[in-house]
């Protein structure tokens, strides 16, 4: 212990010249990039070499808790040198690697390259951990790899809250104790600033380990928290000093705080001298707004609270700015509980700019709680960044004691019986392992249904739109597609039941990646458990809820219809192909370009199912039924600007199935070029298919289409395939690219427009820098991702995750972005080719990286972009 304090107190005269060199740098002139300059001759001895430093801190490692009792860690790294990074590996471990800790799960983990002065971040899969395994470690170049100035700071670690009890000492005569003399607080540069604190046991004991947080503002106000550090032991009368790295803090922050043992795992003689501040000379103002005249305003009546099942809720809240100026982006935190009363923090969001006199909705995912969690609340502002007229209406709660879950108001259905059916009817039909269906399904029966016509029923498997190993989530998911959906339009229209099934899809790992709703080959291949070929649970759903309607009096036919969109579509898609037999006819929507290939091989590559038929048989346990087949009516639709390819999706492909269709079925893009390729093998074929494109549409169901869907079924009740004329959208691709006709049934098909709109010339002659036309993106680890596309003549059109679009253009360099209240920025392009956004035109500092995913602009968005 001495001799760390040794080496401790030799690293603060380090830091302390250092601090004091940049104190001297920041009274020298500036040059013209923003460097700082001395008058001593000397200065070129004071400079660092070119090296990369890869840096992480306890602060930056964060373990969170799943529902299902597993956890995830997340990394944030930053490179503190002065070159960039190579890419390097990042370990995660249970325990101390250095004493015999537990890597989370094999292999390890890619990351960097990372620009100086950039954070890269990484995380896990969820993992399992052992009773005994309390503390998270991750390790950053393990192997050295990366030469750095500094190769001390490349490990934090973070205990896991509620997986330790309270440490008791003798006696309980350990005191940890500071105060506010006892904190250092160092200006680095403009902004940046890094802490010291002194922490002394003042009792006659010997203090354990502990944790040290330190804070940028007071913790009890909502402050920020910038690192955790551990301490101790500490001998009785000893001192630790403990310190954090320069931090840059954010507009309205001047005070620096630590708190030691925050979770009280100590038991001490004094428990109040755990806590020191500073406020920081000329620390960051806190931005106005114009005479503090924006109010943020929400009450208890305006939180949303949605039960979808036993303790699985969801919350929206509508935001409302009653101010008369403009209201900036801000946070939104969602809680169980009340987090004045230490509520569980369940989400972090972002909301805004919001104008004047106009609302935002903010909602989460489903969250489960915990039987004591009887409360949802919500905070906005939690972090106070926003001045404004009125601060305490900023919360809103609802107790849940009273909230019916939806699910709650359905009937449930064991054994096949005579029901009580009024018209409208929803039934969740039990599992029934022992009729082969392992998860329930839902079943609507719309009022009206003629039982003197048989009819078919309508299957539309469920889509979650992600993750979870809740199987809550799922179910709630599937009634919503029950109740108000496209699902439910197309069963009332049709006057048909529909069934929606509940499979779970779970998260992906290292032993399973099964994408269930999308019924892909790691899905096929589980062969036993619960989720144990759900191709064939379906089957035996369709075939148990043929009988229970039946017994209920009305007509039902052999086949089915079955619809699904995007997951959903590769889903009926596959099973058509798989059990033609059950099938009359399949839409399958939001294919991306690629539904299973009737052909068992194609440019001279075997296709292996579900990419091609080759091998199928292995599923079927008999040869493929290709009568059975050619009888199916398949209508299959994508839109001509739909963005939504996942070749590149591991859940999706495998990594060799990816490079296959790479191979065989080359193709530039998804839209228009493999959707193309797609629909010519399908005409050579000659099935009863029908492959349409809709001009100008993304991923999605627009109403004429779902209108097509419904007259397809119709059509194709009898007993001869009848295609339709589909629905064309006047509007072609915002891309400007002409779009050929639909020749999938060229005698019904009517022409398509095929004028090209010219591109709009920029009146003042702004000239774009080579390089940087195209598309761009910006994955942004702390929040919202944007899109932008750089247009020849100058124009910029930015996509944000709120939906707002700015549409600006690029002038002496710099542009202006609405989004940001008119906020300039200046673009430059890097070494490495990717684009740089400084905010404010002259400013050098750390801005905001793009790289580009196309080369031509693009104004439709490309990538989905995360909120």
């Amino acid at each position: 212990m001495i001799e760390r304090q040794k080496r401790f107190a030799r690293l603060m005269v380090v830091v302390l010249m250092f601090a004091f060199v940049l104190s001297v740098a920041e009274a020298g002139k500036q040059s013209g990039n923003g460097a700082p300059m001395v008058s001593d001759p000397d200065r070129d001895a004071l400079e660092s070499p070119s090296e990369a430093d890869i840096v992480i801190e306890n602060g930056d490692l964060t373990v969170e808790e799943l529902p299902d009792g597993r956890f995830r860690a997340r990394l944030s790294i930053h490179n503190y040198g002065n070159t960039a990074t190579s890419k390097f590996k990042v370990i995660f471990y249970a325990g101390d690697p250095g004493k015999k800790g537990r890597r989370v799960y094999p292999g390890h983990h890619g990351a960097g390259p990372i620009m100086p002065g950039d954070t890269w971040n990484e995380g896990t899969l969820p993992f399992t951990l052992n009773e005994d395994e309390t503390e998270i470690f991750a390790i950053v170049d393990p192997d050295n790899e990366v030469e750095e100035s500094d190769e001390t700071n490349n490990k934090a670690s973070q205990v896991i809250p509620g997986r330790q009890t309270k440490h008791k000492t003798e006696s309980a005569k350990v005191d940890i104790a500071i105060n506010d003399e006892n904190l250092m607080v160092i200006k680095v540069s403009d902004g940046v600033f890094r802490a010291v604190i002194g922490i002394y046991n003042k009792g006659s004991a010997p203090s354990p380990e502990f944790g040290v947080y330190f804070y940028a503002g007071n913790p009890n106000k909502r402050g920020r928290l910038l690192a955790t550090h551990g301490a101790g032991p500490i001998m009785p009368g000893d001192v630790w000093r403990e310190g954090t790295y320069p931090h840059k803090l954010e507009p309205g922050e001047n005070t620096i705080s630590v708190v030691v043992d925050p979770d009280n795992k100590v038991d001490e003689s004094d428990e109040t001298n755990n806590k020191a501040s500073q406020v920081i000379p000329g620390g960051q103002a806190k931005p106005r707004t114009e005479s503090a005249k924006v109010d943020i305003a929400i009450g208890d009546k305006d939180l949303i609270v949605t039960k979808l099942s036993d303790r699985l809720f969801e919350a929206m809240i509508p935001i409302r700015n009653r101010g008369p100026v403009p209201l900036p982006r801000f946070k939104v935190h969602f809680y169980a509980g009340d987090p004045d009363k230490g509520g569980r923090l369940l989400s972090v969001q972002n909301a805004g700019p919001i104008k004047p006199g106009g609302s935002w909705l903010e909602g989460t995912h489903p969250h489960r709680l915990k039987p004591d969690e009887d409360t949802f609340s919500v905070v906005l502002d939690p972090d106070n960044r926003v001045e404004e007229s009125n601060e305490t209406n900023n919360k809103a709660s609802q107790n849940l004691s009273k909230i019916v879950s939806e699910s709650e108001k359905v009937d449930k259905v064991g054994a096949i019986r005579k029901l009580d059916l009024s018209g409208d009817d929803i039934l969740l039909v039990e599992a029934r392992a022992s009729e082969d269906f392992n998860f329930p399904y839902y079943l609507f029966i719309p009022g009206g249904i003629d039982k003197h016509r048989a009819v078919y029923i309508l299957v539309e498997p469920n889509n979650s739109g992600m993750a979870s190993d809740d199987p809550g989530v799922h179910q709630a998911k599937a009634l919503t597609l029950v109740k108000r959906s496209h699902a439910n339009k197309m069963a009332g229209r049709l006057g048909v039941p529909l069934l929606i099934p509940t499979f779970p899809r779970p998260m992906p790992h290292t032993h399973s990646w099964a994408y269930t709703h999308a019924l892909d080959i790691d899905t096929l291949e589980v062969l036993t458990g619960k989720l144990k070929r759900v191709d064939l649970q379906l089957t035996a759903m369709i075939k148990h809820a043929q009988e229970l309607l039946r017994t209920n009096g009305f007509k039902i036919n052999d086949k089915v219809f079955i619809h699904g969109f995007s997951a959903s579509a590769k889903f009926c898609n596959r099973y058509s192909y798989l059990h033609p037999e059950m099938v009359k006819a399949a839409a399958a929507g939001g294919v991306n370009g690629l539904p299973t290939l009737p052909v068992r091989e194609w440019n001279g590559y075997e296709l292996p199912f579900p990419i091609g038929i080759a091998g199928i048989e292995r599923f079927t346990d008999k040869p493929f039924d290709e009568r059975a087949f050619k009888q199916v009516a398949h209508f299959i639709y994508m839109g001509s600007s739909d963005r939504n390819d996942t070749l590149f999706s591991r859940e999706a492909w495998r990594e060799e199935e990816a490079a296959l269709i790479r191979k065989a079925l080359p193709a530039e893009k998804m839209m228009p070029d493999r959707w193309e390729l797609s629909r010519k093998i399908y005409r050579q074929q000659k099935l009863n298919a029908q492959l349409v494109t809709y001009n100008g549409v993304g991923h999605s169901i627009q109403g004429q289409m779902l209108d097509d869907v419904i007259d397809f079924f119709k059509a194709n009740a009898g007993e001869k395939y009848v295609p339709i004329v589909p629905y064309e959208y006047p509007s072609i691709d915002p891309d400007n690219i002409t779009r050929k006709p639909d020749e999938t049934n060229k005698e019904a098909s009517k022409p398509v427009s095929t004028t090209v709109r010219t591109k709009p010339t920029a009146s003042d002659g702004s000239k774009v820098p080579a390089g940087m036309v195209g598309t761009w993106f910006f994955d942004n680890p702390h929040g919202d991702d944007e899109q932008m596309a750089i247009f020849p003549d100058g124009r910029v059109v930015a996509l944000y995750s709120n939906g707002h679009k700015d549409q600006t253009k690029i002038v002496d360099g710099c542009i202006e972005l609405a989004e940001f209240d008119n906020a300039k920025c200046r673009m430059t392009i890097q070494e490495d080719g990717s684009l740089v956004q400084y905010f404010g035109p002259d400013y050098r500092g750390t801005g905001k990286r793009w790289n580009r995913i196309a080369p031509e602009p693009h104004t439709n968005l490309l990538r989905p972009l995360k909120d």
